[in-house]
């Protein structure tokens, strides 16, 4: 696993047990077992390699108003 992949992955766990709701705190703890762990990253790896086929939204994403010229 490239390191940018391991600080993702690892990132994603310390969020998950930083936010209030208990579902994400155990979904954090069962991402750690290890072959819940081991199918994650592989998960991770495909939807990596895959995702700039994903289809893009130009309506669902935040526009901002164009700049004024002063």
């Amino acid at each position: 696993m490239k390191l940018i992949e391991k600080v993702i992955y690892g990132t994603f766990r310390k969020l998950w047990q930083a936010l209030p709701s208990p579902f994400y705190t155990l979904l954090s703890g069962l991402v750690g077992l290890p072959v819940i762990n081991q199918a994650a990253k592989t998960g991770y790896k495909i939807f990596a390699r895959y995702r700039h086929l994903l289809p893009k939204r130009q309506e669902d994403c935040c526009h901002l108003p164009p700049r004024q010229k002063e």
